[in-house]
């Protein structure tokens, strides 16, 4: 049974790290477009004035 288990973990860590990998590369895309809106808002104030 030990290697059965053995077997399932390597199949189910696989999943959760490439989830885990699409949650860290969705929440760095919004961190940038945060980023890039606020940059904006900043220069369009500078401009404004």
């Amino acid at each position: 049974t030990e290697v059965n288990v053995r077997e399932e973990m390597e199949e189910f860590f696989p999943r959760i790290w490439k989830i885990n990998q699409d949650k860290r590369r969705l929440m760095k895309s919004v961190k940038d477009q945060k980023i890039k809106i606020e940059w904006g808002k900043k220069l369009n104030r500078r401009l404004v004035r």
